[in-house]
């Protein structure tokens, strides 16, 4: 089974995504393998392995930023696994960036989603 950067298992996410975007009576739809959070940082993380000069803008990048900040804020008082996993990824899209200050932030947020749920 794939996995991306050890933190999203495709098989599930694939699975879980098309269920949630299939429910269109709840936009907002989340299970512990996909969330709108963990889909934009999928999405972001994954523009720096695609050729497409427009995935990989910097004007696209800052699109997707601009959501996983908004998408991390709605699912921060919640947070559920998937949401813990997009807060992994974007520590993760940060530290590659070389913001390395951003990285341990939203790493440690992660982190203290993760106690929420214990």
């Amino acid at each position: 089974m794939a996995s991306f950067y050890n933190i999203v298992e495709e098989t599930f996410f694939w699975r879980d995504m098309i269920a949630c975007l299939s429910n269109c009576s709840n936009a907002a739809a989340r299970t512990p393998h996909y969330s709108p959070l963990l889909h934009v940082t999928v999405l972001l993380c994954g523009s720096h392995l695609v050729d497409d000069p427009i995935a990989t803008s910097e004007q696209s990048r800052a699109v997707l930023l601009k959501a996983a900040h908004k998408c991390l804020l709605a699912e921060g008082d919640h947070p559920s696994l998937s949401t813990i996993k997009g807060a992994l990824m974007l520590g993760q899209y940060y530290t590659a960036e070389r913001l390395l200050g951003l990285g341990y932030m939203y790493t440690g947020m992660a982190m203290r989603f993760s106690h929420m749920r214990a």
